[in-house]
Order: structure tokens, then sequence, then C-alpha cells
């Protein structure tokens, strides 16, 4: 999860970068907008969660036996 919000700003940048290299008029403001909305979500993402997120991809032991019923 974190290389996937690492990896944000490098794609946003590179969807300006598109735009700019084909010329495409009027891109400004909405690649501002998406960029404001994705900060919103990435700081959503950090707050809310991120802190509840497991460091290990398995589950908990309780719910790994349950689904094994």
């Amino acid at each position: 999860m974190q290389s996937d919000l690492q990896n944000v700003p490098f794609l946003i940048d590179g969807i300006e970068k598109l735009f700019k290299q084909y010329q495409v008029q009027g891109y400004q403001q909405p690649v501002e907008a998406v960029k404001t909305q994705l900060a919103q979500y990435l700081d959503f993402i950090r707050a809310e969660v991120l802190p509840k997120a497991r460091d290990d991809f398995r589950l908990p032991p309780e719910l790994y036996a349950f689904r094994l019923e």
C-alpha cells in the first residue's frame, strides 16, 4: 500500500506531461481538479486506512480457522 501511495504523484505528473506533449488545450483546470481530489483521497487513505491495515497478508488465526470450517 505504501508503494502505491508513493507512485500516485509520479502517475499524475505523467498524465500532465502527456497533455502537454500532445498539446491538448484546456487541460490545466481538470488536471488541477484531479490533483486536488487525489491529494484529499491520499490524505484519507493515510489517516483512515493505513492505521487499520495489517503488516502481514495472512488472515488473523481466528478468521482463518473460521473460513476453514
